[in-house]
C-alpha cells in the first residue's frame, strides 16, 4: 500500500478492497493494456478512470500494472473512457517496444 494510498484512504469507499479484488480478479489479474502478470515484481492496482476514488462503477475502473498505473495518472488530454484509456496505455506500450527492437535492430 503506497503512502499516497494510505494518506487519503478516507476517499475510497469502506469496501475498496472487495471491489479492488473483483476488478483484478475479472481482469485474470493481468494489466488490461500491457497484460503483464500482477505479481511480486509488478503489482497489479485498480485505477479510476475520472481520477475519482469515491466513483467504483465498473466502467470507472480498470486494473493496471504499476508501470500503466502510473502513465494512466499522466495521459494528457484525459481518457474519458475505460476502453480509451486501456487504448491509449497499449499504444504507448506497442510504441515503447517498437523502439526497444528498434534499438536492438531486431523484428517485433
Amino acid at each position: 500500500m503506497s503512502a499516497w494510498f494510505r494518506a487519503h484512504r478516507h476517499l475510497y469507499p469502506a469496501n475498496w478492497d472487495e471491489i479492488a479484488a473483483g476488478v483484478k480478479a475479472a481482469a485474470g489479474h493481468r494489466c488490461a493494456a500491457c497484460e503483464s502478470p500482477g505479481d511480486g515484481r509488478n503489482s497489479l492496482g485498480v485505477h479510476h478512470v475520472n481520477m475519482t476514488p469515491g466513483d467504483c462503477q465498473p466502467s470507472n475502473l480498470v486494473a493496471l500494472c504499476w508501470s500503466c498505473h502510473t502513465a494512466a495518472h499522466r495521459l494528457r488530454p484525459r481518457p474519458v473512457t475505460r476502453d480509451e484509456t486501456i487504448a491509449r496505455l497499449r499504444r504507448r506500450h506497442e510504441l515503447e517496444i517498437g523502439q526497444l527492437c528498434l534499438a536492438l535492430r531486431i523484428q517485433p
